[in-house]
């Protein structure tokens, strides 16, 4: 099983580089713990440039043929303050549906709480 993970979006506040590049190595631990091949966001842009704006089902099957990946994984921060909401989505490469999601919250905080040391798909809440 091979996923593609798309970088990091964030919504709300920015977000200093060094949480982004901590939560997407916490992303890319969690899904090789999780028994992925993992096709880190750098390799994806290389292969498919326009994937950071990727939020559909359709942009995550034309993902999957670019990388030869199985699944798509996004992650979307809600950053506002040292308050972060993280979302991680799991799609399907075939068809481009939902297989699952994640989603975890912290308030005052930053990264390094909001990122507890569990596999990003091994759902808090799952929907």
């Amino acid at each position: 099983t091979k996923a593609a993970i798309l970088p990091l979006a964030v919504e709300g506040d920015e977000m200093p580089d060094a949480d982004r590049a901590q939560l997407t190595e916490r992303l890319v631990e969690g899904l090789r713990r999780g028994a992925f091949d993992v096709i880190a966001p750098d390799e994806v842009l290389r292969q498919a440039p326009d994937a950071a704006s990727c939020h559909d089902a359709a942009c995550y099957t034309a993902i999957a043929s670019a990388t030869g990946a199985t699944h798509v994984v996004r992650a979307v921060v809600n950053a506002e303050d040292r308050d972060y909401e993280v979302e991680v989505l799991l799609a399907s490469g075939r068809d481009g549906a939902q297989v699952a999601t994640s989603a975890d919250s912290c308030q005052i905080c930053g990264v390094t709480s909001s990122t507890r040391p569990r596999p990003p798909c091994a759902p808090s809440s799952t929907t």
